[in-house]
């Protein structure tokens, strides 16, 4: 449970300093002002969701939801300071192909 990521994508794990579960990232100087770009991945609904089409019910849970961040921010001098952070995901509509 520990390693499920609970919001619509992930950290692509590798990529960028980010971990093995697409949690963090290692730390990265930014200066004021500035973003950066990372990789990322759709996270997979968690082992205990049911049913053949859990991926899609997983995927229909976050459609159009922001993607929470918490940045932790150090600089010398200073104790270390948390900053919660949503991104906006781009509206996406939800296409479903009949074959």
């Amino acid at each position: 449970m520990a390693a499920q990521v609970w919001g619509p994508l992930r950290f692509v794990p590798g990529s960028d300093g980010a971990d093995r579960n697409g949690q963090t990232v290692a730390p990265f100087a930014l200066a004021i002002g500035r973003g950066r770009p990372f990789a990322l991945e759709r996270t997979r609904s968690p082992l205990w969701w049911d049913g053949n089409d859990r991926e899609e019910r997983w995927r229909d849970k976050w459609l159009n939801l922001p993607m929470r961040l918490v940045l932790t921010c150090r600089r010398e001098g200073f104790e270390p300071w948390t900053v919660p952070y949503e991104v906006d995901v781009p509206e996406a509509p939800r296409v479903r192909f009949v074959g």
